[in-house]
């Protein structure tokens, strides 16, 4: 990848936390760092499984809605 701040090549960076290892499991997104000017940032790879990503999203986006469902149905019983 080219990094947009100098033009020079930026390569793939490891994951710093939690939240950019749930953004790159759930979306296409990679973290990229420049060793030129330090750049960090995220741009999709060059080749992209697209069937792989749907399965995450899909099954992130389930798992959300059960969660919410889940809360929302404690909430109802402990408010009576």
């Amino acid at each position: 990848m080219v990094c947009p701040s100098c033009g020079e090549y930026a390569h793939r960076s490891r994951s710093r936390n939690f939240r950019e290892s749930f953004l790159k499991y759930v979306s296409p997104l990679r973290p990229y760092r420049c060793p030129s000017c330090g750049w960090r940032g995220y741009a999709a790879p060059a080749r992209i499984n697209f069937a792989k990503i749907d399965r995450r999203a899909v099954f992130v986006w389930i798992a959300g809605m059960l969660l919410a469902v889940a809360v929302g149905f404690f909430g109802a019983g402990m408010a009576r």
